[in-house]
């Protein structure tokens, strides 16, 4: 994996987001996979394709079909292994665990997720675990997709239970499927019109861009929800906890008229945002490491 010595940090705030552009980072270079994951060399011997069910069609259900890519095997290319789970919940989104023993699947119009071993027996998944629970438990809606932490699983979600408006969360699972936590997407809500609103922040721009450390913010409103944001990315650690310590966040904080206000703090993850043209600074002393299975 990669080790990155200055990345930049970023802060979501109330929504505060904030990303650090200084703090260690792990990278692999697979396409959308957890940096936490051993990289694979050579080739792949199997791949899993999580379908839709059709009503008619077989059984109707949702299944993982298991594809046969083994050079010189005499089923290559042929499905060679299905497993249904038992109904149609809208087969979304996979991934595998930090170890790449088990792969986790959404449902994501039934909110279900179904964990599969692929480690045992590798061309033939078996279905392990079950999350039926999960809005109840973590008071998200719609487990989107898998990212794989050490020893957890990160999930990004669609809405909430409480009102389905669309604000959201991260929810954080353990390997063996403990809830840890849920983790709202930060923003706040605004009592004022939007044109007040407008009049606060242009007051407030100027003295936010003279802020050491900041490299820039993203101011952020959703006038029919009532609800704003901003995202701000800081050159290192110290300069967001001064700015975040310091009396314009204080201000903002203590503002009557702004409802639930939170703040995130984020790495940056660089190859990627650089793939989809992030406005990132350029680093400097990448060191590459990476794990190999």
């Amino acid at each position: 994996m990669k080790m990155i010595p200055k990345t930049p940090w970023f802060c979501l705030i109330a929504g505060w987001t904030c990303l650090l552009w200084g703090s260690p980072l792990l990278r692999a270079d697979e396409t959308c996979m957890s940096p936490y994951m051993p990289k694979i060399t050579g080739h792949e011997e199997f791949i899993y394709v999580w379908t839709l069910g059709v009503e008619g069609l077989g059984d109707g259900s949702d299944k993982v079909v298991t594809i046969d890519v083994r050079p010189g095997s005499k089923t290559r290319g042929q499905v060679i292994h299905t497993v249904s789970v038992g109904g149609r919940r809208e087969a979304h989104h996979g991934g595998f665990t930090d170890d790449r023993r088990e792969l986790w699947l959404s449902g994501l119009g039934s909110s279900h997720i179904f964990v599969f071993d692929v480690a045992t027996d590798p061309s033939q998944p078996r279905l392990v675990r079950t999350f039926t629970d999960f809005e109840e438990t973590t008071g998200a809606v719609g487990p989107h997709g898998f990212y794989a932490l050490p020893g957890r699983m990160l999930v990004p979600c669609l809405s909430n239970t409480k009102d389905r408006d669309g604000r959201t969360a991260l929810v954080e699972y353990s390997n063996q499927g403990t809830h840890i936590a849920t983790h709202w997407m930060p923003t706040f809500t605004f009592e004022g019109s939007c044109a007040e609103l407008q009049r606060d922040a242009a007051r407030f721009a100027d003295p936010i861009a003279q802020v050491p450390g900041l490299l820039w913010k993203v101011w952020m409103v959703n006038p029919d929800r009532r609800s704003a944001g901003g995202v701000y990315l800081f050159a290192d650690q110290a300069a967001l906890t001064r700015f975040a310590d310091g009396p314009i966040a204080a201000r903002i904080n203590n503002r009557a008229d702004f409802k639930e206000m939170s703040m995130k703090v984020f790495d940056i993850m660089e190859r990627p945002s650089r793939t989809t043209r992030a406005p990132l600074p350029p680093l400097e002393g990448i060191i590459e490491e990476f794990p190999v299975i």
